[in-house]
């Protein structure tokens, strides 16, 4: 290749690099693990924040601070016992809590149960809430003289009663709040109403899982700009073009055979044997099982030998259709024929997709865009 052609090839492939550059430009939304009170994706509660700021309230986001007269907690069950000592001490002493999909060490937990359709509400603030679409619901006990709402099983999806001389308010599912939901149904006409509960400035507090790098399914790789991306695309294509404009070639290529044949070991063919007579259905079973407990384990932190298949179904937030995909995603027991090696690899496949979020809309995350751009 001529040095003239070679620059023709190098000008090409800079001015190429150059508007993958202009298109990687960032579309300006904020990413983040789930529930988290800044990100704008659709598994965030960016929005949820704004409409509390457009009703009238005074929102801050950030570290626990004692002196704010409302603590928004997105996700409890994560906090160290040290930080739940923390907030138990603030309660008593006069402050306000919500939490959003806590666990029993602040409220008593009742069944679980799924919410999809018509509700009704007696309490105030919540009597405009007519329909809610969450799926399955973690219910949250009520003790005598607390204000409840919407019942789940033996108990309620939202639930405020007095504690000391502060007041907790608890709510068992935290979909409505997130980007992606708070448009559908009544979901923005709670919010409103749960914190409306509630007196005084708003602290929304990032937990350990919201306030960490690399958790919540996202390592460090996913925080660089795709801008950075574009530039890193455009020195590799430039050198790579660079060294074969620079490359020699020593005489024609010459096409070898192998010296010795080699044929498979015992090993080898004993193991090609166990596969042909299993059909390979409980290895390809076993290993879709193994990516499941992956997922739940890297994006929710959740041990399947600890937790039961329905409850792991309430955390990862399931729709009501698919919580017997997850139950049956989760299943130890071996198939039986090919017809149930088919059903629980589809549902493995379609368990994964829940449990990563592929499979939610966008329509809560395309109102949150509107109102945050």
């Amino acid at each position: 290749m001529s040095r003239s052609a070679v620059g023709v090839v190098m000008a090409v492939v800079v001015i190429v690099a150059g508007a993958a550059v202009l298109w990687g430009r960032d579309d300006g939304r904020v990413a983040g693990p789930p529930l988290d009170p800044r990100s704008t994706i659709g598994s965030g509660t960016r929005a949820a924040w704004l409409l509390a700021e457009d009703v009238g309230r005074d929102v801050s986001v950030g570290q626990f601070d004692d002196r704010r007269a409302v603590t928004v907690l997105v996700d409890p069950e994560v906090m160290e016992d040290v930080e739940v000592d923390q907030i138990r001490e603030y309660v008593e002493s006069g402050g306000t809590v919500v939490l959003l999909e806590p666990d029993d060490r602040l409220v008593e937990l009742a069944d679980v149960d799924v919410i999809d359709g018509e509700v009704h509400c007696a309490v105030e603030p919540l009597a405009g809430v007519a329909n809610l679409t969450i799926g399955v619901v973690q219910g949250i006990g009520a003790p005598a003289g607390s204000q409840h709402c919407f019942a789940v099983g033996d108990g309620w999806l939202v639930v405020s009663a007095e504690a000391g001389e502060g007041r907790i308010v608890a709510v068992g599912s935290a979909r409505p709040f997130t980007n992606q939901w708070l448009a559908e149904d009544d979901h923005a006409a709670l919010v409103v109403g749960v914190l409306a509960l509630t007196d005084g400035p708003i602290r929304v507090v990032a937990t350990s899982r919201v306030g960490a790098i690399g958790e919540g399914g996202r390592d460090l790789m996913d925080l660089v700009s795709p801008v950075v991306w574009a530039l890193v695309a455009m020195v590799v294509v430039v050198a790579a073009a660079f060294t074969l404009s620079r490359g020699r070639r020593l005489g024609a290529p010459v096409l070898e055979s192998d010296a010795v044949e080699i044929d498979a070991t015992e090993l080898t063919r004993a193991t090609a044997r166990l596969y042909e007579r299993t059909d390979a259905t409980a290895v390809g079973a076993a290993r879709m099982s193994t990516l499941v407990r992956s997922d739940l384990a890297r994006r929710w932190r959740i041990s399947t030998d600890e937790t039961d298949a329905a409850s792991i179904a309430a955390r990862v937030r399931a729709g009501h259709d698919q919580v017997d995909v997850v139950i049956e995603a989760l299943g130890t027991n071996r198939p039986d024929d090919d017809d149930a090696y088919v059903r629980r690899i589809a549902a493995a496949v379609e368990a994964r997709r829940v449990i990563t979020g592929a499979t939610r809309t966008s329509a809560g995350d395309k109102a949150s865009k509107r109102r945050t751009t």
